[in-house]
């Protein structure tokens, strides 16, 4: 499996994963991507491949998803960021238009876009479940593309 290498080849039978991270609050997201890596990495084959894109926040995912679906070379992304909240409304923005977006530029692509960001209350809380929302995010890329395969299989290929 290669990391961050060269995505110019790509067939039905080979998984390219995208990764978008919010470096935001940059120690915790670097402990949520690497379990969503580690994760990916303990269940892709040799050729397949992760690439890693970031981005200061997550109102900027959606704009990284975008450039990378243009490429036309990834089976799935997984958009990753921790919104914590504070005192202002501003929270809700972040969380409501970046889901938004996320959720737009997946059915208008067709690309399948894995929401892996963290909306919390406190530090508290996104420290109990960063590894675990990582984790999950690369769990359903990867049931993704297994039930893409098999829908493919028993109905495109007969």
């Amino acid at each position: 499996m290669s990391f961050n290498k060269d995505l110019r080849k790509k067939n039905k039978t080979c998984s390219n994963f995208g990764l978008v991270c919010s470096t935001f609050n940059n120690k915790l997201s670097a402990v949520m991507l690497n379990s969503c890596i580690h994760e990916l990495e303990s269940k892709l084959r040799k050729e397949e491949s992760i690439f890693v894109s970031k981005t200061f926040g997550s109102l900027e995912i959606p704009f990284m998803l975008q450039k990378l679906i243009s490429l036309k070379r990834f089976s799935v992304l997984i958009a990753l960021g921790i919104v914590i909240r504070g005192d202002t409304s501003h929270y809700d923005v972040v969380v409501r238009e970046s889901a938004r977006g996320i959720l737009d530029l997946s059915l208008a692509s067709g690309v399948p876009i894995i929401n892996g960001i963290l909306a919390v209350e406190n530090r508290k809380q996104a420290e109990e479940r960063l590894e675990k929302r990582g984790r999950e995010s690369a769990i359903a890329g990867l049931q993704l593309i297994k039930e893409f395969r098999r829908i493919e299989d028993d109905l495109l290929e007969k």
